[in-house]
């Protein structure tokens, strides 16, 4: 954002390559690069403001005002991609593995309600733990208090993993556990998370109920 006129040893011109002498035009080898302002985010903007205190440049009252006008207006629309190291536990995770930590954050936010569970792990500190050693039971995950365990070898792909994290962080968003109404709460927040809403028919939560009680039944 280059508010003055272009300085060289002849004096002042609008923009590199306008000096009207064929000399200085031909060998400038400067270049003027635009970019719209509404396509800055927060972190560049920062950047330019340390440069321009870095050089010397006062631009306080212009990135005020880009500040006010522009990124109040758009930030609706932005969208703030958490970090896996943020939200979930590991130690590392097997080269050869299709489940991810990055991955699954993916697809958290990919609906409200996985938005809403990632916020309420950043509040509560309450972070699930991705467990990637084998294990001799088939459970995807389980809770023991504050801690969550998310047992990747027993999950099949990053989509079931955040479904997962939902299931368990559901259980401790809520206070609930259990009982059959404890584990429908569950389901149906994942199954809204994959149907990308916040509501469920009355087939799906009638399947639901049927689902929970097979299982607790088994």
């Amino acid at each position: 954002m280059v508010e003055e006129d272009f300085k060289y040893s002849g004096g002042t011109v609008s923009a590199p390559g306008m000096f009207g002498t064929p000399s200085e035009d031909c060998n400038c080898r400067c270049a003027l690069l635009t970019r719209a302002r509404w396509a800055l985010d927060e972190d560049e903007l920062n950047t330019l403001k340390e440069r321009a205190e870095f050089f010397g440049l006062d631009k306080t009252e212009d990135f005020e005002d880009y500040t006010n006008n522009y990124l109040e207006s758009v930030g609706a629309d932005k969208v703030n991609y958490a970090k896996a190291s943020d939200i979930l536990l590991y130690r590392g995770y097997p080269v050869n593995t299709i489940i991810t930590p990055e991955a699954i954050v993916e697809h958290l936010e990919t609906s409200e309600i996985g938005k809403r569970v990632i916020e309420y792990i950043g509040k509560s500190g309450v972070k699930p733990q991705l467990v990637y050693e084998k294990q001799w039971h088939n459970n995807r995950g389980e809770q023991q208090r504050n801690t969550k365990k998310i047992y990747v070898n027993n999950i099949a792909n990053n989509k079931i993993a955040a479904q997962t994290v939902i299931h368990e962080i559901t259980h401790h968003m809520y206070n609930i556990g259990g009982c059959q109404w404890a584990e429908a709460v569950c389901m149906a927040n994942e199954k809204m998370h994959i149907e990308r809403r916040s509501y469920l028919t009355s087939e799906e939560k009638r399947y639901i109920v049927k689902l929970v009680r097979r299982h607790t039944l088994n």
